[in-house]
């Protein structure tokens, strides 16, 4: 079968093919233009109804002299009750319960003696690079001795 056959429809729909309609297609038409034509013409009608009609003006007149104010009494003001005065409230401040600093522990000479004599005994025992540790942690531990010395000794005096 070759594709140019004439089985094949030019709509690719159920519906048969379209013939001429040419009649009815005018005649649609000139129903339409008929209808038209009566609408402007009933519009052209109208337009002239409408500006037939007229407005009527009045004049308007304001008195001269303004209205007299009307007098309004204004009762007295309500008497007001003598309310007691409210009670006048102190705020105390907060009292804080801090705690106490605690003494640093006070090292006897005798405690700290004992400290350089048992690194200066490790110092005997040990060799090398632990021996030159040792004897540095020595000297530290006397230097801070001696400054603990002095301190203790400004504030006695």
């Amino acid at each position: 079968m070759s594709i140019n056959e004439a089985t094949i429809s030019t709509n690719f729909g159920l519906l048969p093919e379209p013939e001429g309609r040419t009649r009815s297609f005018l005649t649609s038409a000139a129903v339409n233009l008929t209808i038209l034509a009566l609408v402007l013409y009933i519009g052209m009608m109208a337009k002239r109804v409408i500006e037939q009609h007229r407005f009527q003006q009045t004049e308007l007149i304001f008195p001269t002299t303004p209205p007299p104010q009307p007098k309004v009494k204004v009762p007295p003001p309500p008497k007001l009750l003598d309310l007691p005065k409210p009670q006048q409230v102190k705020l105390e401040a907060p009292k804080l319960n801090l705690p106490k600093p605690e003494p640093k522990p006070v090292i006897k000479p005798v405690e700290m003696e004992a400290k350089v004599k048992a690194l200066q005994q490790k110092a005997a025992k040990a060799q090398g690079d632990t021996k030159a540790a040792i004897n540095a942690r020595v000297a530290e531990v006397s230097k801070q001795y001696q400054q603990w010395v002095e301190r203790a000794k400004s504030m006695v005096a």
